[in-house]
This record gives structure tokens, C-alpha cells and sequence, in this order.
């Protein structure tokens, strides 16, 4: 569906990523290396730097990944190393982990 709140990650022309309603739902649709997830970190952290009138909040919470509870996905190791944090069932990243 197409939204301002939905975003597509490419990578060598493919997608493999795909972010709902403002990166609370990931669908990650490719097997990523670490240093695949090395640089999404940096696409996450690049928006919590952006302009506030550009972004709906302060922070990125995840709430699923491909359909499980994002804390409890097999991909939040990656993230939790990138700077996020378990809060309850989501992965939080905050402004201050930047």
C-alpha cells in the first residue's frame, strides 16, 4: 500500500526491506549479512537525525517483524547490536543511541 509512512529498502536493485507505518512493521524479504544490517542501522539512525516537521515522531519503535513480535524475531540481535532496545514485545531506537 502506498503511503508517506511506508518506505522500501533497496539493495543491488532489490528490495529487501520493506517498513509499514513508519517502521513499526518490517518485512525483511532477504537473507542480510551483518554488514547489511551494519548500514540499515545508519538508514535508522539518518532519520531519527532528520528534521522534526519530516518525521511523525522522536524515536523508531518497532512493533513486528515478518509478522512475529519484533523482540522476540530471530532479526533483533542485529538491531539490539545496532543500538536498539527491548521494550516489552517492540524494539526501541532512541535519539540518545545515535
Amino acid at each position: 500500500m502506498r503511503s508517506a509512512s511506508n518506505h522500501l529498502v533497496l539493495a543491488d536493485g532489490r528490495v529487501i526491506l520493506v517498513c509499514e507505518r513508519n517502521f513499526q512493521r518490517l518485512f525483511v524479504l532477504d537473507d542480510l549479512h551483518r554488514q547489511a544490517w551494519e548500514k540499515l542501522a545508519r538508514i535508522f539512525w539518518g532519520y531519527l537525525k532528520m528534521n522534526y516537521s519530516f518525521k511523525p515522531g522522536n524515536r523508531i519503535e518497532i512493533q513486528q517483524i515478518n509478522s512475529q513480535p519484533a523482540a522476540t524475531s530471530p532479526f533483533a540481535g542485529p538491531l539490539l547490536k545496532a543500538g536498539f532496545e527491548k521494550d516489552d514485545a517492540k524494539l526501541v531506537l532512541w535519539p540518545s543511541a545515535v
